[in-house]
């Protein structure tokens, strides 16, 4: 997920590197609202949890999302997947 989050994910869209767990945290920049942008993304097949989930606030506009990476489909849909959504998020980080 990494490696294609990496190729096709704008250079303005950074992601940790997990050494467990489920999630990889990311982070749009600043004023990118991630509840609104989930919205469009399911539409092309990528779902993620918005950062606004875990804030005390969650009505606030939060540029950071988490991708769960525990449950992935299999490899051609995952790279197919995350290019859609990295296209996706170059048109709304310009």
């Amino acid at each position: 997920m990494c490696e294609c989050m990496d190729k096709y994910f704008p250079s303005s869209v950074s992601h940790t590197v997990p050494e467990g767990g489920i999630f990889l945290f990311c982070e749009m920049p600043d004023g990118y609202d991630t509840k609104a942008i989930m919205a469009k993304a399911v539409d092309r097949g990528v779902a993620f949890v918005p950062g606004s989930t875990t804030m005390i606030d969650d009505k606030a506009v939060c540029s950071s999302f988490r991708m769960n990476y525990s449950t992935a489909s299999k490899r051609a849909d995952r790279k197919r997947n995350k290019k859609n959504f990295g296209r996706f998020a170059e048109r709304r980080s310009r």
